[in-house]
């Protein structure tokens, strides 16, 4: 066991029950664990062989099948149970329990990369969009910034903002569903937003603005949410950014109807869609293309 990583050596007893109990939603994930991809195919759960997935918590299963190949192929799938079709869940549960199947995703990408130290690059197959998702490219102008209102001035008066200290980074980087490092947030300009009422020093939001200068790692505690915080942390640092950026950029995944929103709160305007690629540049190098 590795983070919350579990090898499973005879997943035909402790993981298709639950997979046949999730059909079709975990139909590619059935298959890879009946017939593996590779002759030596490691199945991995997020629970130990001995027990039963942790309903309702989200739990997930990746199948690893490294191959000796010249070409590209699909070595690791992924599944979650955040994926169920039947889930009836509201749009922030959905994007919180997909927030958890990321993080569970991550941590079995590290598992591999452990056991697999000389492997550049791993081709995942079937991953939902929501955990690679399509970006929505926003951009944010000074001029664009509507005013306070009511719930902005009311929280000004019980939450004041600075930048975060080193100890608090470790957290931003737990939460944020793009790879972040200390270092970088370190050198990022950044603004939380602090209780005045609490002598602990410790940010109930934040905002950071990543190295492409876009805005990035918007998040606010679960008890501190539904009053306009995250709101008025992302509105502070984008005020630090306009003194010199004409625009300031946003990038979404449009899956993230919250974080969508919020950018439109504030001005954002949609202009197109992106993605950030991961690049095999042996294939260029022996002029295959």
């Amino acid at each position: 066991m590795a983070d919350g990583v579990y090898i499973h050596p005879d997943a035909t007893s402790s993981v298709l029950p639950h997979l046949k109990a999730r059909l079709p939603d975990a139909a590619t994930q059935l298959y890879v664990v009946e017939v593996p991809p590779a002759p030596a195919s490691t199945v991995l759960a997020t629970f130990p062989p001995s027990e039963s997935p942790p309903e309702p918590l989200v739990w997930s299963i990746g199948v690893i099948g490294i191959i000796d190949s010249p070409v590209l192929d699909t070595e690791f799938w992924f599944w979650s149970s955040a994926e169920e079709a039947s889930t009836t869940s509201e749009d922030a549960d959905k994007e919180e329990r997909f927030r958890t199947a990321y993080t569970q995703f991550v941590q079995m990408l590290k598992l591999i990369g452990r056991v697999y130290p000389e492997k550049g690059t791993l081709v995942v197959g079937s991953l939902h969009t929501r955990i690679a998702p399509l970006l929505a490219k926003f951009t944010f102008s000074e001029g664009s910034l509507p005013p306070q209102d009511s719930r902005a001035q009311s929280i000004g008066s019980k939450y004041f903002f600075g930048s975060m200290a080193v100890e608090e980074l470790d957290e931003v980087v737990q939460t944020s569903l793009a790879p972040r490092t200390k270092t970088t947030l370190a050198a990022a300009s950044n603004t939380g937003a602090y209780l005045v009422s609490s002598e602990e020093k410790r940010a109930q939001a934040w905002c950071f603005i990543s190295r492409e200068g876009a805005i990035s790692s918007v998040y606010v505690r679960p008890e501190a949410r539904g009053i306009g915080l995250g709101k008025e942390t992302m509105r502070k640092e984008l005020e630090k950014e306009f003194v010199y950026q004409k625009f300031v950029i946003a990038y979404v995944a449009t899956f993230n109807t919250a974080s969508m929103r919020l950018c439109q709160s504030l001005g954002g305007r949609r202009v197109w869609e992106v993605v950030w690629v991961g690049i095999q540049l042996s294939q260029f190098r022996d002029n295959k293309y």
